[in-house]
């Protein structure tokens, strides 16, 4: 299956850099594509009621309102459009929306594997000796703990407790990517000095 799924997709990046007339809107249409796939992958950490058909109509409600809505802007059927952030911004409230009103109104996922994934994500994965129940230990207690896998629990009281030690590690790496940016920004300000 791997093979024939990598011919298949082989077959279609062959036909879609034959049709892309600017690399640029090439990129840019694909990446747009990825982030219509992000509204399931962040719904699907951040909401345990969030469901496989909600997911779906996700990514087809957001494609399809993409496509409406640059047709209608334009006048024009074609793969790959100009990116503009309207009908961008439009598409992806559309597939929240939908993830979200799809997924209440569905049946929701089996509890037990809900409950295992989001206990899992909540786990070490490269700990080497298990914690004291058996599994490998909770990440809360090295630091490890993700901000984003706990956003919608942020008004309970237990989620503010140990909130620095808790979540160490996130928090140092969002203060050292803003180092990083204001680093590049003194580098580019300095070369227009020059």
């Amino acid at each position: 299956m791997g093979r024939y799924s990598g011919l298949c997709l082989s077959i279609m990046a062959l036909l879609f850099a034959l049709t892309v007339k600017n690399v640029l809107h090439g990129f840019l249409f694909v990446e747009t594509l990825a982030a219509f796939m992000g509204i399931i992958f962040l719904g699907g950490v951040i909401w345990k009621r969030a469901n496989r058909y909600g997911a779906a109509a996700a990514v087809i409600i957001s494609l399809s309102v993409y496509y409406i809505v640059n047709y209608l802007t334009t006048g024009e059927l074609v793969m790959v459009y100009k990116w503009t952030p309207g009908p961008f911004g439009i598409a992806m409230l559309s597939g929240f929306f939908m993830f979200w009103l799809v997924s209440i109104l569905t049946k929701p996922e089996e509890k037990e594997k809900i409950d295992s994934f989001f206990d899992n994500m909540r786990r070490k994965s490269d700990a080497i000796e298990p914690g004291p129940d058996g599994k490998k230990p909770l990440a809360e207690f090295t630091g490890d703990d993700l901000l984003l896998l706990d956003l919608p629990g942020w008004g309970r009281k237990e989620r503010w407790k140990n909130f620095f030690s808790r979540y160490r590690e996130d928090l140092g790496g969002f203060v050292l990517s803003w180092v990083v940016v204001g680093l590049l920004i003194l580098l580019a300000w300095g070369i227009l000095q020059i």
